[in-house]
């Protein structure tokens, strides 16, 4: 979810991808700041929720 420059509430999914080998907390966070490099708000992204596993 993110606030727009008319500060409406909108949401978006900014990336659906397959995730081999380990999902460590570490290969988890290098898949998501990929995603956000790619659509330029790595910068601006102020959290991230996954779900409730151990890798988090």
């Amino acid at each position: 979810h993110y606030v727009d420059k008319n500060w409406d509430l909108r949401s978006g999914l900014c990336n659906f991808s397959e995730l081999p080998g380990s999902h460590s907390g570490e290969n988890v966070a290098v898949d998501v700041m990929s995603a956000l490099h790619q659509i330029r708000i790595s910068k601006k992204a102020l959290c991230f929720t996954g779900d409730n596993t151990s890798n988090n």
